[in-house]
């Protein structure tokens, strides 16, 4: 009965040459510029202060501009602390854009990855639980 080995890692990634003081660049580093600008772009979506219509509860709307890198849930804490709501019996909605499809959020999604201009408040809708009565003993 022989061991069998575990499969060997692949060897590191190669390390990219000193860059040349050349005016050509290989594709390998225009594909590396344009990642590079790809998550420039990300970044300025999560640092850019965006205005959203948030749809309350009782029908009224208000308009509130908020900090792309805020998280959905730090954003549904403030909303309800400046609305005098209690966080755990409300959630955030959002309707994609084309089907007006509800989507719920994932608590830790950033505000500047959502692609939307209004967010609605919703009250949580509570199953009642039935409690069975406690058993009765015998005296």
């Amino acid at each position: 009965s022989s061991k069998k080995m575990k499969a060997r890692a692949p060897p590191p990634p190669m390390r990219s040459a000193p860059k040349s003081h050349m005016g050509h660049r290989t594709s390998s580093e225009s594909q590396l510029i344009g990642s590079q600008n790809l998550e420039e772009s990300k970044e300025n979506l999560l640092h850019r202060k965006m205005a959203l219509t948030v749809c309350l509860p009782d029908g009224q709307e208000d308009l509130v501009t908020v900090d792309g890198s805020k998280a959905v849930m730090d954003f549904l804490v403030d909303l309800c602390s400046q609305h005098h709501l209690n966080p755990a019996q409300h959630t955030l909605e959002v309707r994609s854009g084309g089907s007006q499809q509800p989507f719920t959020l994932r608590p830790n999604t950033l505000i500047g990855t959502l692609d939307v201009e209004t967010i609605f408040l919703k009250e949580k809708v509570t199953e009642v639980k039935v409690r069975k009565p406690p058993p009765k003993i015998p005296e």
